[in-house]
């Protein structure tokens, strides 16, 4: 099924973002709900992580640069995203360190499901991510963040 995800914002403002569902999605804390008939023509995005502002930010940041963006306050959150609009997601920006499930596991969680969606992990601490796999160390400017976006996504196609 095609549909939108569309978020309520402050100031009575929406955010329509494209995406293809296998199933209904969840109720996540009542953020998204879903409108019939879509077409998918950017890449979606997925951020996850903990601290609102930071997630919302990075959102922000990938939006403005035409990428639709579907945002998850934790690991299990995400998975109940991943789980209904799969096919949907290009890229996943997860933090490293997060409650209930780190970005360590998310990523597992992903990999389990025979699915080769890249992910970029991001972190303000000085040990930064898992070795060997893309990382981007928090704060990062715009530019940094979309480099390594283009650069994961082009990896991909």
């Amino acid at each position: 099924m095609k549909g939108w995800l569309v978020r309520s914002l402050a100031g009575g403002r929406t955010v329509r973002q494209p995406q293809v569902f296998r199933r209904m999605p969840p109720r996540t804390g009542a953020l998204w709900t879903l409108m019939e008939d879509a077409t998918v023509s950017r890449p979606t995005i997925l951020v996850v992580d903990d601290e609102p502002l930071l997630r919302e930010l990075t959102a922000r940041m990938l939006s403005e640069a035409s990428y639709n963006v579907v945002q998850a306050e934790d690991g299990i959150a995400a998975l109940a995203l991943l789980s209904t609009c799969l096919t949907a997601i290009q890229l996943v920006i997860t933090d490293v360190r997060m409650p209930l499930m780190d970005g360590e596991r998310l990523a597992a969680a992903v990999n389990d499901h025979n699915v080769r969606i890249p992910v970029l992990f991001m972190s303000g601490y000085s040990s930064g991510g898992p070795l060997g796999r893309p990382f981007l160390a928090k704060p990062f400017s715009p530019e940094q963040l979309l480099e390594s976006v283009r650069e994961l996504l082009s990896r991909d196609g």
